[in-house]
């Protein structure tokens, strides 16, 4: 299940965000504190009930930052704002794919 998308202001569709609620039977693996002030849960990173699949969320907002397919080494899904935030730093879906492939096979 996914936050219902909506019209936003212009017409246009707000794009559908997962909410931790979502990672309901997840285990927790690590916590970390964030660098930005206004992040105060920082973010914690969770394994899915069969081990294949790692999402990171946001604990301030609780939205679901992405999750990562560990067998496909693949990301599943992606927050909008994440991408947009990759995007203005010169990062794609595929390099953070390629690192996070290379940390699965440690």
């Amino acid at each position: 299940m996914v936050a219902p998308s909506h019209k936003g202001g212009r017409g246009l569709t707000k794009p559908e965000i997962k909410l931790l609620k979502e990672l309901e039977g997840w285990t927790r693996s690590i916590s970390v504190p964030s660098i930005w002030s206004w992040k105060k849960g920082g973010y914690t990173a969770f394994v899915s009930p069969d081990g294949k699949r790692l999402a990171q969320a946001d604990m301030t907002d609780g939205e679901v930052i992405l999750i990562f397919n560990r067998e496909t080494r693949k990301i599943e899904y992606m927050n909008p704002t994440t991408e947009i935030g990759m995007k203005r730093v010169g990062l794609t879906k595929e390099i953070m794919e390629d690192l996070m492939g290379r940390e699965a096979e440690d």
